[in-house]
């Protein structure tokens, strides 16, 4: 690079390198100036809105023109690299010269004053520094105070994070041992930024006051061994200004206790009054300027070879640099909490994996901001030695990832592109060296969860298929899938890990015996598809390097000593970590460890008890219909209003069933219609008179179609009995309240739509009769009200499409018709219909936004372009939606933290700790 021409500018000299790219410093030809040079990281060319963004804010800081602030000149694009031009400001840093001891009273408040000018300015421009510290600060050899980076945090961060300031600087959250090792940024940070909160121009005032204390004391006002003890410190300790030098000015103390109030609304609100306290205490010395006052001891010239290294960040990378240089040889029977800021935001999903040496973390994550674009599920990964949040290009609408043994890549099942409902398989390199590569095609939406056992081979197990589906990691066609054996049958199965081979997978499986649900833990053999329970009660198996099986039960971790030879568990598990995220009473909570013996998880609590249901208007306002919290899952409204009918988990009342109840409108008090013994009642359906409800329930052995009463006093009769594996779904009554339609998918994946006579002839038994359909792919099925219209979502074109199709009679559909060419994820007819007139609810896949999309039928069908309702369902919590004939809407709420765990939590060293509690057995 050196010597290299850029554009017009030559690079003369490297002077550093942080997280935000290398900066040199260089001839600009044009100008005939020197000037600093940034090198923006490839990451800012993957993620185009993102340099956009940083374009637009750079421009922002451009326009500061102050005596006191580093000045930013340009941004420029050569050839695919992105420059940050700035001015190039000789001399050392505050932080250097504080390692020469505290700074005299006279000496330290023309500095002080020229950093508050220098603030001031930027504040009325609106721009806030958000990471001052002395690092940040030069003394030019001439006796100026220079501010670097000024607005940098918010140019660089991704858009909408840009108040996320702890996303920049992993957080310790618990003691640690190693002596020495403080964060800069940190100590820095104002209270209300250790929490992750979004920060004002009252964040620079604390930091502010911060600095001026360890200009007059020569320490830092927070302080300790760890960064865990920093932030704590920041947080809770109240500063003590008796110990300031007693030639410190009445104004100046005071000051500093107005700058460093934890507070925020009671803090001193603008730096322009301390730059007046400042000169103020400053006149009795009798000094002309601040720039005389200054020069009484100019810095000493030092080589610039360090000139700008200090970037937003760089410190916190070499402060985890060195944990991570000191986690090899820990002091005995000590562990390291260590918290990884996210931003407020996110939600962690499963799976967070960590690489097996442990240096970088990688999660799914949705983001719970009413402003994110789309609240799809992304992947994420993060070094735990930097400072960057990265978003993995491609990876939104993810199934499921997994790393390679290597852990150099990063294999993962997500959708084609926003326009589309297909789905390939495909992995990138976590250095980001290369594009996605394409592994193999997907089916759309199918559930599955993947492992990488083998450099050559990756596995993926598709829900309720009982197959594991093998596939080269780089491409090709798939070998042939092995079929899982198992002595019980199994409803579902996820896989986690590798026992060390390859061979054998840890999994965990549903089963459901006799109406009890349960997830077990197991080790499934991947070349003969043998299964074999290892403990029951339990979910997401790893193996620790210690010789233990590591499991998670609800938000606990329990471990269990597993002979690798027999593939045993030798004693009964132990309880050692709880406080983790689990998404219901049934699955626990996630988490994942590392060859070098880490521990990676989501933290929270137990979800999924709290959902409520409610009303929702289309204006966006929402009344809660009742007391009740309870786990539910669906609600469905009678065509008249005057009911309800909810799917209930049956969790809060002792067993696993799911059943269906119901209640008046007006008069909230649920009760049980639908509930059959040793099976999971869901999906229902009101008939058009709302005099009658079918269901259906499920067991392993068959799915069937049950028939009550609203009240449910006569009791259910069955209409159909379809044999597993045969899946139903209910569409709804015909107009004549003669038959219930249903789309029925077979053991091969076929899909038809099929019609039950609620009175089958005498002495016939129940069948399902198809009703031609041309589409082969097509889901979501859903019939109005009336009973005359089914809308559902195909996939013929690649996209998911709403059409609608006239119900003539009982036993024949008309032809289709394009409701919407929007790729869309559900459909539900509203129950307000006038006249000819329909309202079909359209909810958009990539947004979780609703539609609504005026449909006309008579004299002829004319539909109206979708119209943007003003609800976000996602930011709202609604778990599932319905429709009165008033317009409101039946929705089930949840709070945002069931989208997944609202923090990640990482202990180093765990296993060490853990081998020296629980003994292992022979490996």
């Amino acid at each position: 690079m050196i010597g290299r021409n850029i554009s017009h500018f030559k690079i003369t000299a490297k002077l550093g390198e942080g997280g935000m790219g290398e900066v040199y410093r260089a001839e600009d030809s044009k100008l005939g100036r020197e000037v600093a040079i940034k090198i923006l990281p490839a990451l800012f060319t993957e993620d185009p809105e993102r340099l956009a963004r940083f374009g637009r804010e750079a421009k922002l800081l451009a326009s500061l023109n102050h005596q006191n602030i580093a000045a930013i000149h340009q941004v420029e694009q050569v050839e695919g690299t992105h420059l940050l031009v700035m001015e190039l400001v000789e001399g050392e840093t505050l932080a250097e010269r504080l390692n020469r001891g505290a700074i005299p009273v006279e000496e330290s408040l023309p500095i002080a004053l020229m950093i508050a000018e220098a603030l001031e300015a930027a504040h009325d421009k609106g721009i806030i520094h958000r990471d001052l510290k002395p690092a940040n600060i030069k003394l030019t050899p001439e006796g100026r105070v220079k501010v670097l980076d000024f607005g940098l945090a918010k140019a660089w961060a991704p858009p909408g994070r840009e108040h996320a300031d702890l996303s920049k600087s992993p957080t310790m959250s618990a003691q640690m041992s190693q002596t020495g090792l403080i964060l800069g940024t940190a100590a820095y940070m104002s209270p209300e930024q250790a929490k992750g909160k979004p920060v004002d121009r009252r964040a620079d005032i604390w930091a502010f006051g911060v600095v001026l204390w360890e200009m007059l004391m020569g320490e830092r006002l927070f302080s300790g061994e760890t960064v865990s003890e920093v932030l704590a410190s920041v947080i809770m300790s109240r500063p003590d200004l008796k110990g300031l030098p007693p030639t410190t000015p009445p104004g100046i103390r005071r000051l500093l206790e107005r700058c460093l109030r934890h507070d925020p609304t009671s803090r001193l609100r603008d730096i322009g009054d301390a730059r007046i306290v400042l000169r103020e205490s400053l006149d009795p010395h009798g000094w002309s300027s601040v720039e005389e006052a200054a020069s009484k001891e100019k810095p000493r010239a030092r080589s610039v070879a360090a000139a700008l290294l200090i970037t937003l960040g760089f410190a916190l990378g070499a402060g985890l640099l060195s944990l991570w240089q000191w986690r090899q040889a820990p002091a005995p029977g000590t562990i390291t909490h260590v918290g990884i800021p996210i931003a407020p935001t996110l939600r962690i999903r499963p799976k967070p994996l960590l690489t097996p040496d442990g240096r970088i973390a990688i999660f799914g994550a949705v983001d719970v901001d009413p402003e994110a674009p789309d609240h799809r599920p992304r992947l994420y990964t993060r070094r735990l030695d930097g400072n960057e949040l990265v978003r993995v290009a491609g990876s939104e609408g993810v199934i499921t990832h997994a790393l390679s043994p290597d852990g150099r890549w990063l294999a993962f099942i997500a959708p084609v592109s926003d326009r589309s409902s297909l789905y390939r398989m495909v992995k990138v390199p976590l250095d980001r060296s290369a594009p996605p590569l394409k592994i193999a095609d997907w089916p759309a939406r199918r559930s599955a969860s993947m492992v990488w056992p083998k450099a050559e081979t990756i596995l993926v197990i598709r829900d309720r298929r009982n197959l594991i589906f093998p596939f080269s990691a780089d491409g090709g066609k798939p070998a042939p899938p092995v079929e899982i054996r198992s002595e019980q049958p199994v409803r579902s199965m996820h896989v986690t890990s590798v026992l060390p081979g390859g061979q054998h997978l840890l999994v965990y499986f549903a089963t459901f015996e006799s109406g009890v649900y349960r997830q077990d833990v197991g080790v499934l053999d991947s070349e003969t598809g043998e299964l074999r329970t290892l403990i029951e009660d339990a979910s997401r198996p790893w193996y620790a390097p210690s010789g233990h099986l590591v499991i998670s039960r609800r938000d606990t971790l329990l471990v269990a000593p597993l002979d690798l030879k027999r593939l045993e568990v030798t004693a009964g598990a132990q309880s050692v970590v709880d406080g983790l995220w689990a998404e219901g009473l049934y699955t626990g909570g996630t988490f994942s460890l590392s060859d070098s013996g880490d521990l990676l998880y989501g933290a929270g609590r137990v979800q999924g008890m709290s959902r409520f249901l409610a009303t929702l208007t289309r204006e966006g306002e929402t009344t809660t219909w009742s007391d009740d919290r309870l786990y539910f899952n669906f609600v469905w409204g009678s065509p008249d209003g005057r009911r309800l009918a909810v799917q209930v988990d049956n969790i809060g009342e002792g067993d696993a069933l799911l059943q269906i109840r119901v209640s008046d409108v007006e008069r909230p008090r649920l009760v049980t219609v639908g509930s059959q013994p040793g099976k999971d009642c869901g999906q229902a359906t009101w008939s058009t008179d709302s005099l009658r409800l079918a269901y259906l329930c499920w067991d392993h052995e068959s799915t069937t179609l049950y028939l009550t009463t609203a009240d449910g006093r006569s009791g259910s009769g069955v209409l159909l009995d379809e044999p597993a594996p045969i899946v139903l779904e209910l569409a709804g009554f015909s107009a004549a309240d003669s038959r219930v339609l249903l789309r029925r998918v077979d053991a091969e994946g076929s899909v038809e739509l099929v019609t039950v006579p609620l009175e089958p002839p005498a002495g016939s038994e129940p069948t399902a009769h198809p009703i031609p359909m041309e589409e082969e792919d097509w889901s979501s099925a859903n019939i109005s009200a009336d009973g005359h219209w089914l809308a559902y979502i195909s996939n013929e074109a690649g996209r998911r499409q709403l059409f609608m199709r006239e119900v003539l009679g009982d036993t024949s559909v008309g032809p289709r018709v394009l409701a919407s060419s929007e790729v869309g994820y559900w459909a539900g007819w509203s129950k307000s219909i006038r006249e000819g007139r329909y309202d079909l609810l359209f909810l958009r896949e990539d947004q979780a936004r609703l539609y609504s999309i005026e449909i006309v039928t008579e004299p002829s069908v004319r539909i109206a372009e979708p119209r943007k309702l003003n609800i976000d369902l996602f930011s709202l919590g609604v778990k599932a939606v319905d429709s009165l004939p008033d317009g409101r809407l039946l929705i089930v709420r949840a709070p945002d933290t069931e989208e997944g765990a609202p923090a990640l939590h990482l202990v180093l060293n765990w296993t060490e700790e853990l081998a020296g509690r629980i003994p292992a057995s022979a490996r």
